[in-house]
């Protein structure tokens, strides 16, 4: 069953809703199974991961840690 949860970035304060399964946010909240982001949610973006375990949109994320200069 699907379930729609809204985040809010911590730096921009904007609202980003995401559709999860209700069985996989069940299991990241209690957060006791030891599985990682990526293979709880391994259909969302890794911008939306980003969101769920830092808080930061993936805009704000590039903005605060840019990719180094080669």
């Amino acid at each position: 069953m699907k379930h729609l949860q809204t985040l809010r970035c911590h730096n921009c304060k904007r609202a980003v809703v995401i559709s999860v399964e209700q069985r996989d946010w069940s299991e990241w909240i209690i957060g006791i199974s030891g599985r990682h982001v990526q293979d709880i949610f391994h259909y969302l973006t890794a911008a939306e991961r980003e969101l769920l375990i830092s808080g930061y949109c993936g805009d704000c994320w590039n903005l605060l840690f840019p990719e180094p200069e080669e």
